[in-house]
């Protein structure tokens, strides 16, 4: 890991989101370190995605914080993308159980 700052951002779903079965379907790697914590391998970046309410497979908030930036983007790039990166990832989660997605600022 590097010395660069951790980017967050926090999403509130409705319904909510079975996250474990989501992943799976969309082939997306991860590793549940509890019931309301998972590792999540995103397009070669590693996020830490934390239940803010419910458990991961009855989630209704979350805190998704960049780990790792994906391996083909530079330090100086995801300055200017993370959260275009969370965002995508949120996108796709969201799309498959027709949820709905509300970041919090």
């Amino acid at each position: 890991m590097d010395d660069n700052p951790d980017v967050s951002e926090r999403y509130t779903f409705s319904p909510p989101l079975d996250l474990p079965t989501t992943l799976e379907t969309f082939q997306i790697q991860y590793l549940d370190v509890n019931e309301t914590r998972a590792l999540i391998i995103f397009n070669t970046a590693i996020l830490n995605l934390e239940s803010a309410k419910g458990t991961l497979t009855d989630l209704e908030s979350a805190v998704i914080t960049i780990y790792e930036p994906p391996r083909e983007t530079n330090i100086d790039e995801m300055d200017h993308k993370p959260l275009t990166f969370i965002k995508d990832f949120i996108n796709q989660i969201t799309s498959i159980e027709q949820t709905t997605a509300l970041r919090h600022k």
